[in-house]
């Protein structure tokens, strides 16, 4: 005679259902059902523990569907938590599961940034790049060698006019 042997009816399946079809597929196949765990299923074949083990069957299937469900509600209040922490400081988690903050404008730099940018194109003739590096270095902030770029471009124009 086949066995099969498992450690726990919970590790079948998750749904009741799907669990007392498998063994009852199991069973009518001739398999013989072990459980490490839950020992009732090796009772006597008799017709009359036949139902009684279904029963059983139904009943372990029923608490394994109710441990899954409950695992499912704590991981979602769980992570409802988390998306409401991280709103009120102003981040989100991307699709890949990483933490992403917002950041500011570039009007919440430190003020004098674009004076600053100014001077360094005119004085050291210094990419946009290397513009946005020396601001960050003294203290401005991490501006972008775009948006130091545009600066330098809207300087430009207005001395064009």
């Amino acid at each position: 005679m086949q066995a099969v042997v498992f450690f726990s009816i919970n590790r079948i399946g998750r749904k009741r259902i799907e669990i007392a079809h498998d063994l009852a597929e199991l069973a009518r196949w001739g398999m013989a059902i072990v459980s490490v765990r839950e020992r009732f299923l090796d009772m006597d074949q008799s017709p009359e523990m036949a139902r009684f083990r279904d029963m059983l069957i139904q009943w372990w299937g029923w608490f394994a569907q109710s441990e899954r469900d409950e695992l499912i509600a704590r991981t979602n209040m769980a992570l409802d938590r988390v998306r409401a922490q991280l709103d009120a400081a102003g981040s989100h988690i991307s699709k890949k599961g990483n933490v992403v903050t917002r950041l500011g404008r570039p009007e919440k730099f430190k003020d004098g940034w674009r004076e600053r940018a100014r001077e360094l194109a005119e004085t050291q003739h210094l990419t946009p790049g290397q513009i946005a590096r020396s601001l960050a270095a003294e203290g401005f902030g991490n501006v972008h060698r775009r948006t130091v770029r545009d600066v330098i471009a809207e300087e430009a124009a207005a001395d064009a006019s």
